[in-house]
């Protein structure tokens, strides 16, 4: 059921908004975000879906560019070794030190990117909590095993559990399902894009 509401849209839009509704649903978190990168590797098209975008009065999320960074967040990591990262809540009250051991141990593995381990540490905490997200899960979209963005689950309700490993692995499944239909409706999308253009040139040449 999970997977059918997404294979049956066709439009980028739908399939992206299928895929973030589907996540929110299944791991019942606040926010879902879908990272789609360019294939420069320098941008990238996010779309966020949370309580706040989903009311009625306001309209449906909308795509924005913007610049990759690989000092933010994980996607760089998620990217390079081509499976989900948990992040946990390290700025609650709750298991401060045990999360902030955890994020440290995260930094280690970022080491690529210059920078001691409490920088990056800092740098990653803060991003994120910047961005209203105090705990995740950040899994990559695949097609034919190349990653080809990020999903991303945040704010766990109405628990005071993190998610587990066992939960990664089901949104890395369901990302294996959804990768195909993205990059399908992307074509789509690009194939209507090149006919209304031809279109438009047919008319103007007339």
């Amino acid at each position: 059921e999970s997977t059918r509401r997404i294979q049956e849209s066709f439009k980028l839009d739908d399939v992206a908004h299928a895929l973030l509704a589907t996540a929110r649903e299944m791991f019942e978190g606040d926010v879902a975000e879908l990272v789609l990168f360019g294939t420069d590797g320098q941008t990238a098209r996010r779309l966020r879906m949370s309580d706040e975008t989903q009311s009625d009065e306001k309209p449906a999320p909308a795509w924005r560019e913007e610049q990759l960074d690989p000092r933010e967040g994980v996607w760089a990591r998620v990217a390079a070794e081509g499976r989900g990262v948990l992040v946990h809540d390290a700025l609650a009250g709750h298991g401060t030190n045990r999360s902030l051991s955890r994020w440290t141990n995260l930094a280690g593995q970022l080491g690529r990117l210059a920078v001691r381990q409490g920088e990056t540490a800092e740098r990653v905490l803060a991003h994120y909590h910047a961005r209203g997200i105090d705990g995740a899960m950040v899994a990559p979209l695949r097609v034919d095993d190349v990653v080809v963005g990020t999903l991303l689950v945040g704010n766990r309700r109405g628990s005071m559990s993190d998610w587990s490993s066992a939960d990664l692995t089901l949104l890395e499944a369901l990302d294996n399902h959804a990768g195909v239909a993205l990059q399908n409706s992307r074509q789509a999308d690009e194939l209507a894009h090149q006919r209304d253009e031809l279109e438009r040139r047919a008319t103007h040449d007339s």
